[in-house]
Formats: structure tokens, C-alpha cells, sequence
């Protein structure tokens, strides 16, 4: 039961992420170059 609720939560967290990188998108978008698209998706992941 413990990790149905840790399970939970992390889907929780995904969730909030992914919202909060659809809301960066949308608030900076420089081009649509989807080779900044790129370049963007990786400096999310090294951070």
C-alpha cells in the first residue's frame, strides 16, 4: 500500500512538471525551430 501512495505522488509530481514546462513553452517561445526546441529540452533535462 506504501508504494501505491509513493506511486501517487510521483505521478502527482510528473504531472506539475510537465505543466510547468507546457507553461515555460508557451511563455518563451523565441522560434519555433525545432532545433531550439532541442537545445531548450535539453537544458531542461541538465538541470
Amino acid at each position: 500500500h506504501q508504494f501505491a501512495k509513493i506511486n501517487e505522488i510521483l505521478q502527482d509530481i510528473m504531472r506539475m512538471e510537465s505543466l510547468q514546462i507546457q507553461e515555460y513553452y508557451h511563455s518563451y517561445q523565441p522560434t519555433d525551430d525545432p532545433r531550439t526546441k532541442m537545445r531548450m529540452n535539453q537544458e531542461i533535462i541538465d538541470e
